[in-house]
């Protein structure tokens, strides 16, 4: 009584939980549902990510387990949306430096900074969640996952570097703005 989220990735979704065994979902369906959501990440597909967590978090849980699934999706939730918003914030300061806006540029270079450190700190939460699911589902570590969403915030990070660095070359006089009308 499986569902497909996609062809080949099992869902361990039951409609009526009372005809689920009791024992614990496939941990090979975890593992593959989790490798999906980070390769959607490292993608910066945010939007795909977030809709394989909706349809994750409906999955049947026996409660024995359920504090550490839960726990886990709901920090992996939280890093999906900090990272969302890092990319839309990172771009829009890369547009401000285009446009030569230094200062609009610098404040969206200090909100990337400040989103950057919350990352961090949601990315530590969820490494060590992560070992806590693994270890209740007896599934394989989730470290190539874990790797794969470190990679997406240290290129955000560099993305953030590139702006600062593009501020100190208008500032400077290296870059000066310019301007075509045309009609």
């Amino acid at each position: 009584s499986a569902l497909f989220a996609q062809p080949g990735m099992g869902l361990f979704r039951h409609t009526d939980p009372a005809q689920a065994r009791d024992s614990l979902p496939s941990a090979i369906d975890m593992a593959l549902m989790y490798a999906s959501i980070a390769g959607s990440i490292s993608e910066e597909d945010f939007a795909n990510a977030s809709l394989v967590m909706e349809r994750l978090d409906a999955a049947y849980i026996p409660d024995s387990v359920r504090y550490a699934f839960a726990r886990f999706n709901s920090l992996l939730s939280l890093q999906i949306s900090e990272l969302n918003t890092t990319d839309a914030v990172i771009s829009e300061a890369l547009r401000y430096t285009m446009l030569g806006l230094v200062t609009d540029a610098r404040q969206g270079f200090s909100n990337a900074t400040w989103m950057i450190a919350k990352e961090n700190i949601t990315w530590s939460n969820l490494s060590d969640a992560a070992d806590e699911l693994s270890a209740q589902y007896k599934m394989r570590a989730l470290t190539p996952e874990m790797e794969m969403i470190m990679e997406a915030i240290q290129r955000y990070l560099a993305e953030a570097a590139y702006v600062t660095d593009t501020i100190g070359d208008i500032e400077s006089g290296n870059l000066t703005r310019t301007s075509i009308t045309l009609t």
